[in-house]
C-alpha cells in the first residue's frame, strides 16, 4: 500500500506555471537518455526564461523603496551643490 502512494518524478507531468507566483521551481529531468550537460543547461535556461524568473530578478534589482529614493535624491543634491561650488570657483578667476 505504501508503494502505491509513491510516484516517480519521470511519470509526473511537468507544470511550468507555479502555484505561488513569488516562487518558481525549474527542474530538468534527463530521464534515461544519455544527455550531455550543455543540453541540460540549455533546457534549464529555457524553462527559467519561460517561467519569467529572469524578468522578476531584473524588476527586483531595479526596485527602490521610499528610503532609497530619499537617499539617492540627497546624494544627487549634494553632488549638484559640490559641482555648483566648483563651477563658481572657476568663474571667479
Amino acid at each position: 500500500m505504501a508503494a502505491a502512494a509513491t510516484t516517480s518524478s519521470a511519470a509526473a507531468p511537468v507544470s511550468l506555471v507555479a502555484a505561488n507566483p513569488k516562487y518558481h521551481n525549474a527542474k530538468v529531468d534527463p530521464g534515461d537518455e544519455d544527455v550531455d550537460g550543455e543540453d541540460l543547461l540549455q533546457r534549464f535556461n529555457s524553462q527559467v526564461y519561460r517561467v519569467g524568473v529572469k524578468e522578476e530578478i531584473r524588476r527586483r534589482r531595479r526596485h527602490e523603496d521610499a528610503q532609497d529614493k530619499r537617499k539617492s535624491a540627497a546624494r544627487r543634491f549634494r553632488r549638484k551643490c559640490v559641482l555648483d561650488r566648483y563651477v563658481l570657483s572657476i568663474h571667479a578667476y
